[in-house]
């Protein structure tokens, strides 16, 4: 699933971060992400809308104490999913094949 990486800060989703799951990452956020800096899709298998808002929630809550989030490792998906809906995230604005 996720994970925090304390000494580099980054918060890794594991696996699909989709409608399924979307649930289930955000309750380790709330656990784990407190300190994270960088959201790590490098092991992201699958994203869809449900995981873009996750995503946003997520930047939204680290704003809200006090951190910038990025997002590290963009899938072209996800690429994809925010230019249809006109949103950008910090980040890496490569796509990762």
């Amino acid at each position: 699933m996720s994970r925090t990486e304390s000494p580099a800060q980054r918060f890794v989703i594991h696996g699909a971060l989709n409608l399924d799951s979307a649930a289930a990452h955000w309750t380790r956020w709330l656990s784990e992400g407190g300190r994270a800096t960088v959201i790590d899709l490098s092991a992201c298998s699958d994203i869809d809308s449900t995981g873009l808002a996750s995503l946003r929630c997520m930047q939204a809550s680290a704003q809200r104490a006090g951190r910038v989030l990025s997002i590290s490792h963009l899938p072209e998906r996800l690429q994809s999913l925010c230019s249809a809906h006109r949103v950008e995230l910090p980040g890496e604005q490569r796509a990762v094949s």
